[in-house]
């Protein structure tokens, strides 16, 4: 993948976008114009000494105005700093000196990957009321803020934490800010509208004053001021149901290249492919879940490193966040392969199997009962590997990228494919089964699985993939299949 060209166009196409915003809100005034004359209209049956041109002009008046104020708003407060910012949408900053434990940790991490980016060190601050696992990045490009919810501290490992971090430094580094900024500004507008529509509705059901400040300047009128409110309620949820939903179209835009240039630096920084997949994995495990339960959730969604990747009127088409099994594919292709080698190592470990410390690729155990690293058995695997992957069918330079990725998940040493083609390659495979029997059970089975994948990956498992797998399963794991 091109990320530099993917970063040049993602740049074009937000700008782009900016013109196409520009555009549309000028189309939107339009609609806005046409909608508050139906309302006036509608309002003067019931008061008929109010004239319909008037309220038109003062409800386009004031609905822009709101909308420009809550931009101003915003944009005031991304000047004053993103540690300000930050505050505002609710989040305590960590303090370094007095932060123990995994706050701590979450401290050192953040200082690490300022080096890693060549950044600046980012103040942190924690949105406590968050459960789940998200981060975001906040305010100019000169004077950032890191925010993490609650739940990156309390679910997350190390690695997983120094990959929600580097990610975030990425959207820093691709020169994100300034543009998410924007956006920023503009939906603190377009969702005041809705806000202020639900908020006057909220009045109205419970027909008292005291309830909304908007219902305060309607005066002492309290029948008449509860069907202004209730129908100027319903005229602001209808548009502001509109310009939420051209936010969602303008999120979706922005957001998804910027979300995978961001993971491809993330794992630049970290050097770990495993960190930044498991988070997504764990992060997307209940669909159904808000990616943020804050008020401020539609304004800040497009930031998070896990957002919605399914609209809820049009799917994936209008989701601000690409898929999270999209994303994982690209960041660790056989993720799921290395998910099930570490739950059996977590299992063995959890029941005294195997009380050798391993490291984090896989171990295994030799005759004479020693701990054997994955690097003694590195040969071998790629026997067995170039022979798997040779009898897909693909030409020479598919099988060769097929094998460098198999091969990166036991190591990042260089070995030489073998084709079928070769002289001895029959030979050669059952001598390297016959190493790899001194493997572990737990690992030997891991392998199996790890072939059974390779062999399903372009959903076609040929006669002879088949009968390789088995012949292989047999030698290794006897007595069990394999497919």
């Amino acid at each position: 993948m091109n990320f530099f060209g993917l970063q040049d166009t993602a740049r074009r196409n937000s700008l782009i976008l900016l013109g196409v915003f520009s555009a549309a809100m000028l189309v939107f005034g339009w609609f806005i114009s046409k909608l508050a004359l139906v309302f006036a209209k509608l309002l003067s049956f019931g008061y008929p000494s109010i004239e319909p041109q008037w309220v038109q002009i003062s409800i386009v008046s004031l609905t822009w105005g709101y909308i420009l104020y809550k931009c101003y708003e915003r944009h005031r407060d991304i000047n004053y700093g993103g540690g300000v910012l930050a505050e505002v949408f609710g989040a305590e900053q960590l303090d370094d000196s007095t932060a123990t434990g995994k706050e701590r940790e979450l401290t050192h991490i953040v200082a690490e990957m300022a080096v890693a980016s060549s950044e600046n060190p980012l103040p942190c601050f924690v949105l406590r009321n968050e459960p789940g696992i998200n981060a975001f990045v906040l305010g100019k490009q000169d004077n950032p803020a890191l925010v993490v919810t609650q739940g990156v501290i309390n679910e997350l490992d190390r690695d997983e934490t120094s990959a929600v971090v580097a990610h975030e430094y990425a959207h820093i580094a691709n020169q994100d800010l300034k543009l998410n900024m924007r956006m920023l500004v503009a939906l603190g507008g377009l969702n005041a509208i809705n806000e202020l529509g639900e908020s006057l509705l909220d009045g109205a059901s419970d027909n008292t004053h005291r309830e909304s400040s908007a219902l305060s300047m309607l005066g002492d009128n309290h029948s008449g001021g509860f069907i202004i409110a209730f129908v100027a309620g319903i005229f602001l949820c209808f548009l502001g149901f509109i310009l939420v939903l051209f936010g969602d179209i303008i999120k979706a835009g922005f957001s998804r290249k910027r979300e995978l240039l961001a993971d491809a630096k993330a794992v630049q920084y970290t050097r770990d492919t495993w960190g930044l997949a498991s988070v997504l994995d764990t992060s997307s495990n209940d669909p159904k879940k808000p990616s943020l339960d804050s008020v401020y959730a539609g304004e800040l969604e497009h930031l998070c490193i896990k957002g919605p990747w399914k609209h809820k009127l049009f799917s994936g088409w209008l989701a601000n966040h690409p898929a999270p099994d999209a994303r994982i594919s690209l960041i660790e292709p056989h993720f799921l392969v290395k998910k099930r080698s570490r739950a059996r190592r977590d299992s063995e470990e959890e029941t005294g199997k195997n009380n050798s410390k391993r490291s984090q690729g896989s171990m295994s155990v030799g005759a004479a009962g020693m701990a054997l690293p994955v690097e003694t058995f590195e040969k071998e695997l790629s026997v067995v590997l170039s022979v798997m992957v040779g009898m897909a069918g693909y030409n020479d330079e598919k099988t060769r990228v097929n094998f460098n990725n198999a091969m990166r998940c036991y190591t990042h040493n260089e070995y030489p494919l073998l084709l079928k083609s070769e002289k001895g390659t029959r030979q050669k495979l059952d001598q390297a089964l016959d190493q790899l029997q001194n493997q572990s059970p737990a690992q030997k089975q891991a392998l199996v699985d790890h072939l059974q994948e390779l062999m399903l990956h372009d959903g076609i498992s040929a006669p002879e993939e088949e009968s390789l797998l088995a012949y292989i399963s047999e030698r290794l794991v006897p007595g069990d299949k394999a497919a």
